[in-house]
């Protein structure tokens, strides 16, 4: 049994929280370091400070944070840190630790590389691993000077958004729902299907749609976002549920490319070259490269419907054998043993 340290945020259904309980799931002890919080109780004058200091870091503050980070890692003594996206964990902070402690420190990325901070860029040297959710910044993460890389995409989470697949055979409330923030790229697709398919009954909930220039989607769209239950109630309710990545998330996959598929939905999304040789199309999810491609999938959809419910059945059993966190934290802790 090995004891970590994750170090980020502790917010229901994300990515540390996820990885948490898989650890100790496992039978490892863990204790869960908010990074956010921890310098979030030093900004003055409180939540305005800490909003300001979101885009104008306050070193002050940062380090306050990071002496406590230091105090906890002395008092649990752990074998491995992980460190998440958003820890701002200084690089003298990893320094200090590695004197008084034999512990291994990874970083745990989970971004498009645009967004790539300091704090793991100056820790490098002291890094043992990098772990990224997408195989194609490994090699990149090397030319920066990363010692050890490893590709661990996301998964799905059993505690936040797990409901069985099943058979449909009562029909739908939506034909086809989107969940998730406004984007340029996103409303293009939406707006596409809702000028081809104008008889679809369209679900679209979360954020930011206000910016949408589309004025039906605007209508149509429920500001409200959703999470973990209320979610997956909307996954179960729609027919096809559409996954439309970031730009800069190619060639990678984001974390609901497995929420819909742990919710028991069947997935239409846009092109993920690194995820088409494992979850593959028409087998265990549908893919579109552009509007041809997208319409083509729902025409396919709407004539093959008892087909599509078995492309759903599949894509969930895929995902239980093989992509839990629970399987990703194996193979994390795997990769670390490898490393003398």
């Amino acid at each position: 049994m090995s004891k970590i340290i994750i170090a980020g945020e502790s917010g229901n259904h994300c990515l540390e929280t996820s990885y948490c309980e898989a650890f100790r799931e496992l039978g490892h002890e863990v204790l869960l370091f908010d990074t956010k919080k921890a310098v979030q109780q030093y900004a003055r004058p409180g939540r305005w400070g800490y909003k300001f200091h979101t885009f104008v870091p306050v070193d002050a503050w940062i380090k306050k944070g990071n002496k406590d980070f230091v105090n906890s890692v002395r008092a649990f003594r752990p074998d491995i840190i992980v460190a998440f996206t958003g820890a701002e964990i200084l690089a003298g902070t990893f320094a200090y630790i590695k004197i008084v402690l034999p512990v291994k420190i990874l970083w745990y990325w989970a971004d498009p590389l645009l967004n790539l901070n300091r704090y793991i860029l100056d820790s490098l040297p002291l890094t043992s691993l990098i772990a990224s959710y997408s195989n194609n910044t490994l090699g990149v993460f090397k030319q920066m000077g990363a010692r050890e890389t490893t590709w661990l995409p996301f998964a799905g989470d059993k505690d936040a958004h797990f409901e069985v697949a099943k058979i449909n055979d009562t029909g739908y409330r939506y034909d086809l729902s989107f969940v998730g923030s406004w984007r340029p790229e996103r409303e293009a697709v939406l707006k596409t299907i809702h000028q081809r398919f104008p008889g679809l009954r369209l679900k679209i909930n979360g954020p930011y749609w206000q910016r949408c220039s589309y004025q039906p989607l605007r209508k149509l769209a429920d500001p409200r976002p959703l999470f973990g239950k209320a979610f997956s109630d909307v996954v179960q309710s729609s027919f096809l549920n559409l996954n439309v990545m970031d730009d800069l998330n190619y060639p990678g996959v984001n974390m609901r490319f497995f929420e819909i598929l742990m919710a028991g939905g069947l997935e239409l999304c846009s092109a993920a070259p690194e995820m088409e040789d494992i979850f593959r199309n028409r087998q265990h999810i549908l893919y579109f490269a552009g509007e041809d491609q997208l319409v083509e999938q729902i025409n396919y959809s709407m004539a093959h419907k008892d087909e599509i419910e078995r492309i759903k059945m599949l894509g969930q059993d895929l995902l239980l054998k093989d992509h839990l966190y629970i399987h990703r934290a194996s193979t994390l802790l795997n990769r670390v043993q490898a490393i003398i």
